[in-house]
């Protein structure tokens, strides 16, 4: 739940004739793609939340005296449980603000134009892992990387990677840990292994689909592994 307050201040009297506060939850996605007959702009906008809550005025023809001073007008809002978390990257972002508009008697000559107020505040989503029960379990990847040799050698000539996760799925603030075991069968020797956690966000418009891959956190370990094996871990938190 989103709790906010409007505020007006004011050295005289006002007559306000209609105040009314609003969240909004909006994303936009946009990039050049090149073509034939040139650099085509693929972009969308698109408003997913628009939260409105009259706060003065529910009446047309409900008015409110103000005295001179600071008057509070507080309201909240249930967001959606399944909102996406606020975000900004390369070819677009998902952001959230609150608007308060505060129109006073257009009779008033010094209160004409409305008072408008706007706040962008951030949201965090977090992971139904309770539904989730095949993201739970542990993860594991084999890759095999064969090394070219000459027609002379003989004998196994690869170096094996395996990755293991003991579950898919994290909330925010879980550490997450990785486990890595390296089998070294050439005579290639590793002095050096990396271990990074990626971001992949993928953008849609109108059938365009674009893919943005942003390292978030990496970790690097010198070593010495010539056919042998060797484990290693890492963990991020």
């Amino acid at each position: 739940m989103a709790r906010c307050r409007a505020s007006r201040s004011s050295w005289t009297a006002a007559t306000v004739r209609t105040a009314s506060a609003s969240i909004r939850r909006a994303s936009c996605a946009a990039w050049r793609l090149r073509t034939l007959q040139g650099d085509e702009l693929v972009s969308d906008d698109e408003v997913y939340l628009n939260e409105i809550a009259e706060l003065v005025g529910k009446r047309s023809y409900e008015m409110v005296t103000l005295s001179p001073g600071e008057h509070v007008f507080p309201f909240a809002c249930d967001l959606p449980f399944e909102l996406p978390a606020t975000f900004t990257g390369s070819y677009g972002n998902v952001s959230y603000l609150v608007k308060v508009v505060i129109q006073a008697d257009r009779n008033e000559p010094v209160h004409r134009e409305p008072c408008i107020t706007t706040n962008v505040f951030m949201v965090e989503s977090r992971l139904p892992l309770e539904g989730m029960a095949s993201h739970l379990n542990s993860y594991r990847i084999d890759y095999k990387h064969p090394i070219k040799t000459s027609a002379l050698t003989t004998g196994s000539n690869s170096i094996k990677v395996s990755l293991f996760m003991p579950r898919r799925a994290y909330d925010i603030g879980d550490n997450i840990f990785v486990n890595l075991n390296l089998i070294n069968s050439s005579r290639k020797v590793v002095r050096s292994m990396s271990i990074a956690l990626v971001m992949e966000v993928e953008y849609r418009v109108r059938g365009r689909v674009n893919t943005e891959r942003l390292i978030v956190t990496t970790t690097r370990t010198s070593m010495w592994c010539d056919n042998r094996r060797t484990d290693s871990g890492a963990t991020w938190g």
